[in-house]
């Protein structure tokens, strides 16, 4: 109504230009009028109406973005806080007396954790606890907390060491391992062709005397392996690809302690968690709202651990990250040979 008054109006002064009679204008007025009034009661009702109910999805999700204003934005005592600007690294402790040994952190976390106040928070935490002594962190290339991780290290002067993760040779080795599949009979008429059946093929293990093994079957076991591997799709190479590259992180890196920033849409890193654990390397959990839910006598003393030499862990720095095209080697457990996957990513 109100377009067509507009409209009504532009051909009124046109027609008035035109010399047109006033009987005319006055029809014409009363006319938009009556638009205007139609369009202001249009306007009323709506303002009047009662809202219609929302939908449960769209009722948790306002819920969630509340949430997460109101913890952006209020401090306990429902105190209103400005929104805060990015976050800056906290001032570094005074050196600590006498030698010292470099304390490692090694970060991991979900992709979805977007905020660096609590990633920057908790470092700085770390950082007093360590009490003086160097600091490095290591973290892997995954968006989310470990690129917050390294953003703090960067702007705090803290040396890192950022561990990559080799999505080309997962892909190199899933295009491959797809090949395999699709020329199944090919390949399998290789094996025969080189290792006839029923002839016995066993030849002695150099590494354990008294041992032998079949290269045929080892070729027919890795065919089938390569088969397996292809079905569970892309996706199982990438996640395997994260694995590879978490373990070097705890191999190589060889931290004191692991930090893993979670969210409540998807594990985050709970695998790199349970990988250290396994090695005897304590871990610290923090939830989206920057919580620590590992408990405080549970959490190591990381000032003793800068102070004094372990006979377990070694003084001098790490190794650097690994090659990539190391990354995607199979564990024993897949039944994976470590030699054609290394080649395959190689030589892509």
């Amino acid at each position: 109504d109100d377009l067509a008054a507009d409209r009504l109006e532009t051909y009124r002064a046109r027609i008035a230009e035109a010399g047109a009679s006033g009987k005319q204008l006055e029809a014409i007025g009363a006319g938009i009028e009556t638009l205007r009034a139609s369009a202001e009661q249009a306007r009323a009702d709506r303002r009047d109406a009662a809202d219609r109910p929302m939908s449960p999805q769209m009722r948790r999700q306002l819920d969630e973005h509340n949430r997460t204003v109101e913890r952006g934005r209020h401090e306990p005592g429902d105190v209103f806080v400005p929104p805060a600007q990015p976050p800056l690294p906290a001032p570094p402790p005074r050196p600590a007396p006498g030698a010292t040994r470099e304390v490692r952190v090694a970060v991991t976390g979900s992709w979805n954790h977007d905020n660096p106040h609590v990633v920057y928070g908790k470092l700085d935490e770390i950082r007093q606890r360590i009490d003086g002594a160097p600091m490095r962190v290591i973290t892997g290339d995954s968006r989310g907390a470990q690129k917050l991780a390294a953003q703090w290290a960067r702007e705090a002067g803290v040396p890192c060491d950022v561990h990559p993760t080799d999505w080309e040779g997962a892909k190199a080795q899933y295009d491959a391992d797809a090949a395999r599949a699709k020329n199944y009979d090919a390949e399998k008429a290789a094996i025969d062709k080189q290792y006839p059946p029923g002839t016995d093929h066993s030849v002695p293990d150099p590494h354990e005397p008294g041992t032998a093994h079949d290269p045929r079957q080892e070729a027919l076991d890795e065919l089938e392996s390569a088969i397996e591997w292809q079905e569970k799709g892309e996706k199982a190479y990438r996640r395997e690809a994260i694995r590879c590259r978490d373990e070097d992180m705890l191999d190589n890196g060889k931290p004191h302690l692991v930090v893993s920033f979670e969210s409540a849409r998807d594990r985050g890193g709970r695998d790199m968690v349970g990988m250290a654990s396994d090695r005897g390397v304590p871990s610290e959990r923090v939830d989206h709202r920057g919580t620590t839910l590992t408990l405080a006598d549970q959490r190591p003393d990381l000032g003793a651990i800068g102070r004094r030499a372990s006979d377990t862990l070694p003084v001098t720095p790490p190794q650097p990250p690994s090659p990539a095209a190391d990354a995607l080697q199979r564990n024993e457990k897949e039944q994976r040979s470590a030699e054609h996957t290394y080649e395959t990513a190689a030589t892509r």
